[in-house]
């Protein structure tokens, strides 16, 4: 039968009592990181103890690198979250919108990959096409008022009176006539818009947005635009020379009785010498009335984000499991 040595068995101690006093901090959920276990050299007499480290020391705050986009080169936007230049992206965009400019844009997905005048920079950090739907639920909230911890459904309809409203989505002429302008028809032909979706998202707020059905019918439009044989606009009045055809899209707030537009970045209408069908699914107009201030913007939180430690320790069983198996493996050992 071996004897085990003096040294083997205060290396066993000092192992034990390290595990055990382990097990101890997790009873008494001591989960301080700056509280650390030192382990003496086996000739030592020094009990082991926690020891304490101390606060940690604060890391220094930088200093913003740039005050607006100018100051950033090209393909970065100056934050206003970091107050650092970053990659034009719409995650990017959405987490710190630049400091000098207040809207959404259609920048970032212009960016990513997509077609000038068909997609905006949801504060998701995603890239929505336009539509009245994509619109409400992921354009600025000061636009819309919507709330996404209690979502208000926008309901949509078919709608028949947009001659008589004079809700304008796509004008063939001289130059676009806004939504409630009339266009004078021995000039110009207008589609209207045929859909009407509305909603109450808070309080007295009201949301209301026209837009084309996807399967919406161009085809007595465009007759009818042929049937103008309109060939040239006056230089006198217009900046175009020929007539074309307009897209609207126009969204705005009336909060208080001030009306704010909102541009995305680009003008309120699109043009094109032919009919283009896709620019023409994507018009709109949008509109919020309030009396109240705007609510707070939803700040995104990416999908990617790494997941912390919730610095729990070893459960008790586990460290009784573990001084089991040293002391076992050091009797065989020796």
């Amino acid at each position: 039968m071996k004897l085990v040595s003096s040294s083997s068995t205060l290396f066993l101690v000092v192992a034990s009592a390290a595990i055990i006093l382990l097990a101890r901090a997790q009873d008494e959920n001591v989960t301080d990181p700056d509280i650390i276990l030192t382990v003496p050299p086996l000739d030592s007499n020094v009990t082991v103890a926690p020891v304490a480290s101390g606060p940690p020391t604060p890391r220094p705050t930088l200093a913003p690198t740039c005050a607006v986009n100018t100051d950033c080169p090209g393909g970065q936007f100056c934050s206003s979250s970091s107050g650092n230049c970053e990659l034009i992206s719409c995650i990017n965009w959405s987490a710190g919108t630049p400091r000098d400019e207040t809207s959404f844009s259609e920048e970032p997905c212009i960016a990513d990959g997509a077609e000038e005048g068909t997609a905006f920079c949801g504060w998701d950090g995603s890239c929505y096409s336009y539509s009245c739907e994509n619109w409400y639920q992921f354009g600025p909230v000061e636009f819309t008022s919507f709330d996404i911890n209690n979502p208000v459904p926008l309901a949509c309809e078919l709608y028949s009176t947009g001659a008589e409203e004079n809700a304008n989505s796509v004008v063939f002429g001289c130059r676009p006539y806004q939504p409630g302008s009339k266009a004078p028809e021995t000039a110009t032909w207008t589609h209207f818009f045929n859909q009407k979706c509305s909603s109450r998202p808070r309080g007295n707020d009201t949301f209301t947005c026209y837009q084309n059905t996807p399967s919406t019918d161009y085809t007595d439009f465009l007759a009818e635009v042929s049937n103008l044989n309109q060939q040239s606009c006056n230089r006198d009045f217009y900046d175009n020379e020929q007539p074309l055809y307009w897209y609207i899209l126009q969204v705005q707030q009336d909060r208080k009785g001030a009306v704010i537009k909102h541009n995305h970045g680009r003008q309120n209408t699109a043009s094109s010498a032919s009919f283009d069908a896709s620019a023409a699914v994507t018009t709109l107009f949008a509109q919020l009335i309030s009396s109240d201030d705007p609510p707070p913007q939803p700040v995104p939180i990416p999908t990617d984000a790494p997941q912390e430690s919730d610095g729990a320790l070893p459960s008790c069983d586990t460290v009784l499991w573990a001084v089991v198996a040293v002391a076992a493996g050091v009797v065989w050992f020796l």
